[in-house]
């Protein structure tokens, strides 16, 4: 039987494991599948937290970021037109 504290831990984790993610590089965030840069956020794709992991680490867990991060989709605000 889970506690309180495992069913919050559990529910962390099972909305993290669905949240989608963009993933930007020196202000530029990647298009869908990796393929290319754009400034403006609806036009990013959206990534698993896994792919997110993956891309903003592309030298192994503890190399160097490249300057690459990623963010909660939903976070994300619209840009203006």
């Amino acid at each position: 039987m889970l506690t309180n504290d495992k069913k919050a831990d559990h529910s962390r984790t099972t909305a993290s494991a669905d949240a989608l993610y963009l993933i930007r590089k020196g202000g530029y965030y990647y298009r869908p599948n990796a393929q290319g840069y754009t400034s403006h956020k609806a036009d990013a794709g959206r990534y698993t937290l896994a792919e997110a992991i993956s891309h903003s680490h592309p030298n192994g867990p503890n190399g160097p970021r490249d300057g690459i991060d990623y963010m909660p989709a939903d976070d994300a605000k619209t840009d203006a037109a």
